[in-house]
């Protein structure tokens, strides 16, 4: 930092970058700007030029916003070393839900409405949308945190990381983790699209006519795409592994499968949860809204929703060594982008060739073992866009055939980054007397495919 200044989420990337250098050109970094030292430190500085040094291995740490510490450890390759990894071949599973949607807070009660096939589409009366094409959405009406959940304590908490936080702690207590006995053995995995869209509009909003004296405090925390899950992290008290993925449409699926690889290859962490939140606010909304009139002016895609999903996964013998119901098995996962190919072709991603998307359920079918004939049921991203939900439909033909496809979006609004795991806790909670391999589809505008395989 000292050579760089302050990069925010790139800073420690570029320190292992430094040390990389070093160790393998034979000198150790500077700090640089250097002046004095300070009284009672003691630390060796190495003072604004790089020193000589032969050294074979090093440790780089940060310590992050909103409490994510990461520490890397490595050293030069040795040929005789023989390749060590951590990961487990046991099964891991889903043990526990948690839904904050427009349908109702908690699985049984979102179980309920989607096989009832309750929408919770109302008008919108939360803020202006006159000049808006959509009028509707999914929205989360009532929402009494304290009510859902009395023994959390929600300090400072945006709308976003509520619906986030009490998620997770519905899920942890629908799979019997709650209160948490071990939190150093819990992990947090989050998905994020927009992140925490009503604080960015009240910040922006304290700051108008270019008055950043006037910046509030109050919001800026939150505006670190990482503060939700530091936020749930801190009101549950989890401090196992944490982790956010930033991305399009697919985000929540995409943080599921992410977890799912951290988790096989930790064996420190009982269990782990993952989860995606989403919140409407007026700027974004009139944002998207004036996105689609120009995309697709003849169409008109599903309403827009909110809320947020979440998931607790841990390995199957751990499961059942504490007497929990398993909701399902992950079979298979798979993940693909054909971002690259949409730019160099100049078109919109949804516009793009479905193969990609298909080559992600056949990687994830190809780790289940499972033939395309062995997939009972198919969930989709759908989201009334026509250009996408096309792409989406011959993706899954591609790879599936015929089988039925199922989309939670009609009755719950498109939430982004948590429409995918809506759409995964719609498959937990189809009732069926038989069991049942099901494919959850989800694809992003930013090239992001993911798709997952459940044993249910």
């Amino acid at each position: 930092k000292s050579q760089t200044g302050h990069m925010l989420g790139a800073s420690s990337a570029v320190g292992v970058i430094s040390c990389v250098l070093g160790m393998n050109d034979g000198w150790l970094p500077p700090t640089v700007n250097y002046t004095s030292q300070r009284s009672g430190c003691e630390l060796d500085v190495i003072p604004n030029e790089a020193r000589p040094a032969d050294w074979s291995c090093f440790m780089a740490q940060s310590a992050a916003f909103a409490g994510a510490n990461a520490v890397l450890i490595g050293g030069k390759v040795r040929e005789s070393a023989v390749a060590r990894t951590n990961a487990t071949d046991d099964v891991l599973v889903v043990s526990g839900v948690g839904i904050v949607s427009p349908l109702g807070c908690g699985f049984e009660t979102f179980a309920e409405a989607v096989n009832d096939s309750k929408s919770g589409i109302v008008d919108i009366n939360e803020f202006d949308v006159q000049r808006c094409r959509q009028k509707t959405a999914g929205m989360i009406r009532d929402f009494k945190p304290r009510k859902i959940m009395p023994s959390l304590k929600l300090r400072r908490v945006d709308r976003v990381a509520a619906f986030a936080t009490i998620s997770a702690s519905l899920a942890l207590k629908h799979a019997g983790c709650w209160p948490i006995e071990s939190p150093d053995r819990l992990g947090l995995v989050v998905g994020v699209c927009r992140g925490a869209a009503s604080s960015y509009e009240k910040y922006l909003a304290s700051v108008t006519d270019s008055q950043w004296h006037k910046a509030s405090a109050v919001y800026f925390p939150n505006l670190v795409m990482s503060s939700v899950g530091g936020q749930v992290s801190a009101s549950l008290g989890i401090q196992g592994i944490t982790s956010s993925l930033v991305g399009g449409t697919a985000a929540g699926l995409q943080a599921f499968i992410h977890a799912t690889e951290l988790f096989r290859r930790n064996p420190n962490q009982d269990c782990c949860v993952v989860l995606a939140s989403d919140e409407l606010a007026p700027f974004y909304y009139r944002l998207l809204d004036r996105r689609d009139e120009h995309d697709q002016p003849e169409a008109t895609p599903l309403p827009l929703g909110e809320g947020s999903a979440a998931f607790v996964i841990e390995r199957a013998s751990t499961a059942r060594a504490r007497g929990a119901t398993i909701l399902a098995t992950i079979r298979g996962t798979g993940l693909t982008s054909d971002g690259a190919e949409a730019l160099s072709a100049r078109t919109a991603v949804s516009d793009g060739n479905p193969e990609w998307l298909a080559r992600a359920h056949q990687a994830a079918m190809t780790q289940a073992q499972l033939q395309a004939a062995e997939i009972d049921r198919v969930y989709t991203s759908r989201q009334g866009r026509i250009s996408h939900d096309t792409r989406e439909t011959a993706a899954v033909r591609d790879a599936v055939g015929d089988v039925p496809q199922h989309s939670v979006n009609e009755l719950t609004g498109v939430a982004e980054a948590s429409s995918s795991l809506f759409n995964l806790a719609a498959a937990l909670a189809s009732k069926s007397d038989k069991s049942e391999n099901v494919l959850v589809s989800a694809t992003g505008d930013d090239g992001a495919n993911a798709s997952i395989v459940l044993g249910i």
